[in-house]
Order: structure tokens, then C-alpha cells, then sequence
């Protein structure tokens, strides 16, 4: 049998750390895709622009694909710590009587 020593709030604490941690992702390929397009959109043209946007396309929807699996990852812990404090009070009321 395995032996289970949580609390739901250290679930909740680390769901809501990589929420935010998504959140600056997010924010960050923003600002990444802010100043890469004022680049290949004014200054830099040419074969070699493209190559790079081609490129930079592929590392954008990694860091998106990351960023989503943050969110999922914190949703699914969220999920748990609910779980877990609803067992707990559960398994309590059951000793009250």
C-alpha cells in the first residue's frame, strides 16, 4: 500500500507557480516576436530574413507548445489538490460519525 504525505496546499502552490510561470512565457514570446518582427519587417530583407523567420517561426510555437503544457500540467495539479482535500474531508467526516 502506498503511503501518501501531502497537503493540498503545496499542490495548489506549485499549480499556481508553473500558472505563472506559463503567464511569463507567454509574455516573454510576446516581447521576443515584438522585436523580431520591427527586425524583418523594416531592416532585414533578403533570403537570409526569411530563412530566419522560417526558424524563428519553429522555436515560437515550441515555446508555445511549453507554455501550454505548463498550463496543463498546473491545471491537472489543481485538479489533484482539490481531489486530495476532498478525500481528506471525506475520510474525516466519516470519524465524526
Amino acid at each position: 500500500m502506498a503511503q501518501i504525505s501531502v497537503t493540498s496546499d503545496s499542490i495548489s502552490g506549485v499549480a499556481n507557480q508553473l500558472s505563472s510561470g506559463a503567464q511569463s512565457i507567454e509574455s516573454q514570446l510576446q516581447n521576443l516576436k515584438s522585436l523580431v518582427d520591427g527586425l524583418v519587417g523594416g531592416e532585414w530583407s533578403g533570403d537570409a530574413s526569411l530563412s530566419f523567420q522560417e526558424l524563428y517561426s519553429q522555436w515560437d510555437q515550441a515555446g508555445l507548445q511549453l507554455k501550454e503544457a505548463l498550463e496543463g500540467v498546473s491545471g491537472i495539479l489543481s485538479q489533484a489538490a482539490m481531489s486530495y482535500e476532498e478525500s481528506e474531508n471525506a475520510i474525516s467526516g466519516t470519524f465524526r460519525g
